[in-house]
């Protein structure tokens, strides 16, 4: 059994933000209204201090923005990106984590982790900025600011919303597996969550052989 969880499209490896090209065409989808997604830093060898002051991989999945760990339980991880050409749109295997190679962070402690981390933070402003037109930076940036201190759109305290909701306990490598086939493994377990769903257009060209693990 597997979460099954979309990332926001990156083309320089989950590094840093890469822009635009490849991202949803469709509006009301986070990274064309802003340019970006929060997992474009997923991969990134950037290391974050955790309360001990050790060394740790931070990085965020929006699918994992409403889970509770109280009524849910640490599952394996399947992540997928979309990437689109014009109006063509491919569906890529990217990572797969097992259940014990990453755990989830909460609003409290991630409000502690952003104390510690306030430099690596201002760099991630910094890319991100870095990526934007000089127009819509201002509101680019604001999008990150909310996010950054654990706010919704309106600037209200959130459980959801933070840079941070996992650790990655291991050293990962994103690898772009096109997933070609129509039908998902029944073994996945397809959480109620948002993004964790399978929409009817996204249901087809699906790799059965991908839940080989």
């Amino acid at each position: 059994m597997a979460y099954y969880a979309r990332m926001s499209y990156n083309s320089n490896g989950w590094q840093t933000p890469s822009g635009a090209q490849g991202k949803s065409p469709n509006a009301g989808n986070h990274e064309y209204d802003y340019g970006f997604g929060f997992e474009e830093w997923l991969f990134n060898k950037r290391r974050y201090k955790n309360k001990e002051g050790k060394n740790c991989h931070f990085a965020y999945l929006e699918p994992l923005s409403e889970f509770d760990p109280l009524y849910q339980k640490n599952d394996d991880l399947i992540l997928y990106t979309l990437q689109w050409e014009g109006n063509v749109c491919t569906r890529h295997i990217v990572l797969r984590l097992s259940k014990d190679d990453w755990r989830f962070i909460d609003r409290e402690e991630y409000l502690e982790l952003k104390e510690i981390n306030n430099a690596s933070i201002l760099e991630m402003r910094r890319e991100l900025a870095a990526t934007m037109p000089v127009l819509s930076a201002g509101l680019v940036l604001n999008r990150f600011n909310q996010q950054k201190e654990g706010n919704n759109y309106n600037g209200n305290p959130t459980t959801e919303n933070r840079l941070w909701n996992i650790e990655i306990l291991k050293e990962v490598q994103p690898f772009m597996e096109l997933v070609t086939e129509e039908l998902p493994c029944p073994d996945w377990h397809i959480s109620t969550f948002k993004m964790f769903r399978l929409y009817d257009s996204e249901r087809g060209n699906f790799n059965h052989n991908n839940c080989v693990r």
